[in-house]
């Protein structure tokens, strides 16, 4: 009997201790938010992208940029293409969204809503200027889930829902799927106020970028307009130590 009741114990100990090495091994809700930004883009990065967007009924359209954005001090962005955009700049800064014409004959950059879209592509300007989802969300699991992606396959992945914490933020909520194994952003699903799901965006084409494994390509596709889609295409991405601050100011926007 003793035996038994040996058995048992040991049976419940080892029970326990693999739920705990499990538990130790997944990563908290607000830890894989993190990491799904960052694997996104790095804390600070200089990058060339193009955003192609189609819409039914209309020619496609291509917009050139570059980026720069550190972490805690904001993102700096220049459009390079088309010919009539060229020069435009935006800055994102303490929550606030700028942007700058040097053709206009005012010295006063506009300011931007961070949920209107950003030059008439699906993504809004929050999308494109702030990556940073930690701000503006608070994140739980909710389970887990097979994802049928176009590059993996069917992916088993946690599903996290980040809910605004603030009233500012640009959705609602987000849902997120992240790989169980290598714990990469795959899909986002965008959610109203309202509570409406009115955009989906699919991270595929990883590489080699900056020093880590990224998605190079970033499509957003919208359900309020049917068959209307835009893709971020990351041209060219460096990771650096810092950039200096005078580059995330009003000065630098209206040089």
């Amino acid at each position: 009997m003793k035996r038994i009741r040996y058995t048992i114990v040991l049976t419940i100990i080892a029970s326990v201790l693999m739920l705990s090495s499990a538990s130790a091994q997944t990563p908290g809700a607000e830890e894989l938010l993190t990491i799904a930004e960052r694997v996104i883009f790095p804390q600070v990065y200089r990058a060339e992208m193009r955003i192609e967007t189609v819409k039914p009924g209309e020619r496609g359209s291509t917009l050139e940029m570059w980026s720069e954005y550190e972490e805690g001090s904001g993102s700096l962005i220049e459009m390079t293409a088309p010919a009539r955009s060229r020069g435009l700049r935006f800055l994102e800064k303490e929550e606030s969204l700028y942007m700058f014409n040097p053709r206009s004959n005012s010295r006063r950059p506009l300011r931007l809503s961070p949920e209107q879209s950003f030059q008439g592509t699906v993504f809004s300007n929050n999308d494109v200027s702030d990556p940073k989802y930690s701000d503006d969300y608070r994140a739980r699991i909710t389970g887990e889930e097979t994802l049928d992606h176009p590059d993996f396959g069917l992916v088993d992945c946690y599903l996290l829902e980040a809910e605004a914490k603030r009233p500012e933020a640009p959705y609602g909520r987000i849902k997120m799927w992240i790989a169980k194994n290598e714990l990469k952003p795959l899909r986002f699903d965008y959610y109203a106020k309202s509570g409406l799901l009115f955009k989906r965006m699919i991270l595929k084409d990883f590489d080699q970028i900056a020093g880590d494994l990224r998605p190079r390509v970033m499509r957003m596709d919208s359900f309020e307009i049917e068959g209307a889609f835009s893709e971020v295409i990351i041209e060219k991405m460096e990771a650096l130590d810092d950039l200096p601050d005078s580059r995330f100011t009003t000065q630098a926007l209206l040089r």
